[in-house]
């Protein structure tokens, strides 16, 4: 409960601020590392896995848009975020988060930009798309198994 109740913090912060909180996020990627060790969640390795490459893949990404088109398209809160699932959750889950949250981002972006005041410049928070996913892949399915 823990881990969810710092996602639904994260989302309200994120959506309000476009900031995730490293105040909350880095210690939330510690304690799904603890509690991993302790045994009461997914193995130790798996964990560490999961945070490391929750936190590289889409930091390499980012770079390469980066490269390519001279901004920016992630922030470092959505890295740490995608980090701290990983160490809860596992790569996978990690993995979930990142696709199936950048498919619901895009989907409510392009209905923005249809029905609202949106401009095809403007930027919408990711923390909370990448969570709505979490919570979804933890609670129904997850879309992918590694």
């Amino acid at each position: 409960m823990p881990f969810v109740w710092a996602l639904v913090a994260i989302s309200l912060i994120d959506f309000d601020h476009k900031l995730i909180p490293d105040c909350i996020s880095l210690p939330l990627i510690w304690m799904g590392i603890v509690v991993a060790y302790f045994g009461y969640s997914i193995s130790l390795e798996e964990s560490v896995k999961g945070a490391v490459i929750g936190f590289m893949l889409p930091w390499s990404c980012n770079k390469l848009f980066e490269i390519i088109r001279r901004k920016q398209g992630m922030g470092d809160g959505d890295f740490k975020l995608l980090s701290a699932i990983g160490s809860w959750l596992g790569l996978s889950y990690s993995i979930n988060a990142l696709l199936l949250g950048s498919v619901v981002g895009a989907l409510v972006s392009l209905l923005l930009l249809i029905f609202g005041n949106k401009k095809f410049s403007s930027s919408l928070p990711f923390g909370p798309f990448i969570i709505i996913a979490t919570l979804y892949s933890l609670f129904f399915f997850p879309l992918i198994s590694i």
